[in-house]
């Protein structure tokens, strides 16, 4: 259950950031108050999920795959370029938090 709280944590972080940019600086009453609300409620299930998980697993996977969410989201809803070095970079943060769950998913697979 922790995991699935940490992947709505997640989303709402993404969907907050994208919310951020749509805001146009707060220029922008809905879209800045869909941010402000999104972040919320995210730090709000971090918190909770950190009772749980450890913080040392969860906030870089939080943060990582909020990065690769956001990029994505950006290219798709804004129409933003991503370079190949940012693609590598991204890459990069993807595996690394693969290789953080790897003790925790060889246990899995020898339960």
């Amino acid at each position: 259950m922790p995991y699935l709280l940490l992947l709505l944590a997640i989303g709402l972080e993404v969907g907050a950031s994208l919310a951020l940019k749509a805001s146009e600086g707060f220029s922008r009453l809905l879209p800045g108050a869909a941010a402000l609300a999104g972040f919320g409620a995210s730090l709000f299930l971090l918190a909770q999920i950190t009772t749980r998980l450890p913080l040392s697993l969860t906030y870089p996977t939080w943060a990582g795959l909020g990065i690769v969410g956001a990029t994505i989201g950006a290219m798709l809803l804004f129409g933003e370029t991503v370079s190949l070095q940012r693609w590598l970079g991204i890459v990069i943060v993807v595996i690394g938090i693969v290789v953080m769950y790897l003790p925790t998913l060889a246990a899995g697979a020898r339960a």
